[in-house]
């Protein structure tokens, strides 16, 4: 705003000196027509004419030269501090993407890692559980073994009076005579050396 009345002030003033310099030529012009063409006017209007000139120059190159030029440098200085910015703006941008590929490309090998490592140990944790499963339904099964055939010899000891008078009674009826004792126990340890032999077939 400053700059602007300074300039508005100057030309009202050289505007004011050209129109007092003209007074005398638009006196004479009502008495001799054109006073710019007569001859005796010419020394008059080129002294004005280099003054006017000599003022104007002076009024553009002191002061609107200078402040033209003091605009264009400082717009120059702005453009180039604009630009450098840009360009450390733009670098800053490249160096956060490279650092952010690098951290997303370290973050997938750890999660890979993790993945495998997980994997891995809980294939491990799996075969030793089964493991683990399989060797107590063995002991297990070895053990119901056992005590299915302690029972079965328990039963088979407890039956045996009871198998040998059945026997008894069966053959005296079938021969209708008195079997002696000697012949019951033969057949007796027959008949369980047959069913030792079938249940170890089965066992194995």
């Amino acid at each position: 705003m400053k700059s602007t009345a300074t300039i508005i002030r100057y030309t009202s003033l050289v505007t004011g000196v050209m129109v007092m310099a003209s007074l005398p030529a638009l006196a004479a012009e009502g008495k001799s027509g054109l006073p710019q063409l007569d001859p005796t006017w010419y020394v008059s209007q080129i002294f004005w004419l280099a003054v006017h000139f000599f003022v104007l120059y002076l009024f553009s190159s002191l002061i609107i030269l200078p402040r033209i030029q003091k605009r264009q440098q400082l717009r120059n200085e702005k453009v180039a501090h604009d630009k450098a910015t840009g360009d450390a703006c733009k670098e800053e941008v490249k160096r956060l993407r490279l650092e952010y590929e690098q951290a997303l490309a370290l973050a997938r090998a750890n999660a890979n890692d993790l993945r495998n490592r997980v994997a891995e140990s809980t294939k491990e944790t799996c075969r030793a559980n089964e493991e683990k499963v399989f060797s107590e339904l063995h002991d297990n099964y070895i053990a119901a073994r056992k005590k299915i055939d302690a029972d079965i010899l328990e039963l088979k000891k407890s039956l045996e009076p009871t198998i040998r008078d059945a026997s008894r009674q069966i053959l005296q009826k079938l021969t209708n005579s008195t079997v002696p004792d000697a012949v019951i126990e033969n057949a007796h340890r027959i008949v369980m050396s047959a069913d030792a032999s079938s249940s170890a077939g089965s066992s194995s």
